[in-house]
């Protein structure tokens, strides 16, 4: 299955509180600085920073912890003298 960026950034988003996400959205997708973002959401310029900083974060650790494997299966039961 091949996940495009718009489906990978939908889904990394989703893993981040509402504003964090939102105030990402507004900088790092949309282009918009730090003021307009503020001005946007309704919420100082520094809970933006704030907002954007933290949620960075969360995404640098997501991205660098590999994904969850799934068990290996069980080992096949060797056959015995018959």
């Amino acid at each position: 299955m091949v996940i495009n960026g718009i489906d990978a950034t939908r889904r990394l988003l989703g893993l981040l509180s509402k504003r964090e996400a939102e105030v990402i959205a507004c900088i790092d997708v949309v282009g918009l600085d730090a003021a307009a973002t503020s001005q946007a959401l309704g919420i100082s310029v520094t809970a933006v920073r704030v907002a954007r900083h933290r949620g960075l974060k969360r995404l640098r650790a997501l991205m660098s912890t590999p994904p969850a494997r799934t068990a290996p299966a069980p080992p096949r039961p060797v056959a015995g003298p018959a």
